[in-house]
């Protein structure tokens, strides 16, 4: 029976062979799905972590352009209607 299943054999009293020990089983047996999961949590994380500081840095930028950049803009824009100059030199002041 060592022979037909020797990863499953637990031994017999007095024996002091590879599989005499459950836990060295049981490390050989289940060993590498500890790595397989601890890859996967350590993906998902660092995954999640970089959308989401990829996702507030993009708000953020967008944000930030849109408060500072487009009431500028329209107010150029606007100004560039009212008083009928069309082409749109007062642009230059917003850099």
């Amino acid at each position: 029976m060592d022979q037909q299943f020797p990863n499953f054999f637990l031994g017999k009293p007095g024996d002091f062979g590879d599989h005499s020990d459950p836990h060295s089983l049981i490390q050989s047996r289940f060993g590498y799905i500890n790595g397989f999961f601890m890859l996967a949590l350590l993906d998902t994380l660092l995954d999640t972590l970089l959308d989401t500081l990829v996702n507030t840095l993009v708000n953020t930028l967008v944000n930030a352009l849109l408060d500072s950049f487009f009431p500028s803009l329209l107010e150029t824009i606007f100004d560039c209607l009212l008083y009928g100059t069309h082409d749109l030199l007062l642009i230059g002041t917003l850099l």
